[in-house]
């Protein structure tokens, strides 16, 4: 199955909750695109900080260029 790499830059309120609907929608966006959603990395100021659980914390980076660079990311 096709997937859809995607970077975020910001994971507050809004970005957590963008995660959280992804993952609970996710089969539903497989049936809607005919590709899988899947988040890459995630551009935040402090990667250190505590964050809801439905948050990755390998995914969260303090480098813009991790996300924005990524040629990987769609």
């Amino acid at each position: 199955m096709r997937k859809i790499q995607m970077g975020m830059l910001g994971c507050g309120t809004v970005g957590t909750g963008v995660v959280r609907l992804l993952e609970m929608n996710r089969q539903r966006h497989i049936n809607y695109a005919g590709a899988e959603p899947v988040m890459k990395k995630i551009l935040v100021a402090d990667p250190q900080k505590k964050r809801d659980p439905v948050v990755d914390s390998g995914l969260l980076t303090g480098d813009p260029e991790a996300v924005l660079g990524d040629p990987e990311i769609d």
